[in-house]
């Protein structure tokens, strides 16, 4: 009876153990890593879908608009779309993954190509960067504008607490931080504030 309830208490003591490791619930507010959109995330117990969310609000450019939200093994969705992979106190923007870089315990190799933050086509077509990552901590920035020019520029990265930040001296707007999630880069995320 002993080994029993010895048996019992420990497995217990396991659950409670794992529970307390498990990813924190995504509530709260939410800013960019990178920009001025933040996203508050008030739970309901209605949500409807998911194992929960409610209303959010998102704010951009001093405007607040609001979206339906819910999370479902580990995605947040917002207005129905897969939107983030949650990452501990970081949300990573799914559509902001880059596949072509290889992420080791502090280092990353391989190249990054970000997705374009422009809001029309023209934008797009006028600017583009691609990220070369080295394993000793360097990185290479090759920037496009319109196909005619183009310049290098050589910085640095650092790894830690599921963050990669990535630093150039000669172009500020080159500077970004991103997130690791589930084992990739992803190039855009938020941080709960």
């Amino acid at each position: 009876m002993k080994k029993t309830v010895a048996l019992i208490m420990a497995v217990l003591l396991l659950a409670s153990l794992c529970a307390c490791g498990a990813a924190p619930k995504v509530e709260g507010a939410y800013t960019d890593l990178n920009g001025d959109v933040r996203y508050t995330f008030p739970r309901s117990d209605d949500a409807g879908k998911g194992e929960y969310g409610g209303t959010c609000v998102i704010t951009k450019d001093g405007a607040d608009s609001t979206a339906g939200w819910y999370v479902e093994n580990g995605t947040v969705y917002v207005g129905g779309e897969a939107t983030f992979l949650c990452s501990g106190e970081y949300l990573a923007y799914i559509n902001s993954r880059c596949d072509d870089v290889t992420v080791g315990r502090r280092t990353l190799t391989g190249k990054a190509v970000p997705p374009d933050d422009g809001d029309n086509i023209l934008s797009s077509l006028l600017s583009g960067v691609v990220y070369t990552f080295h394993g000793d901590g360097t990185c290479v920035a090759d920037t496009d504008v319109a196909l005619f020019f183009s310049s290098t520029y050589n910085g640095t990265y650092k790894v830690g607490n599921g963050l990669v930040t990535v630093t150039f001296a000669d172009k500020d707007s080159l500077n970004h931080v991103c997130v690791i999630a589930d084992g990739a880069l992803y190039f855009n995320g938020l941080k709960k504030a």
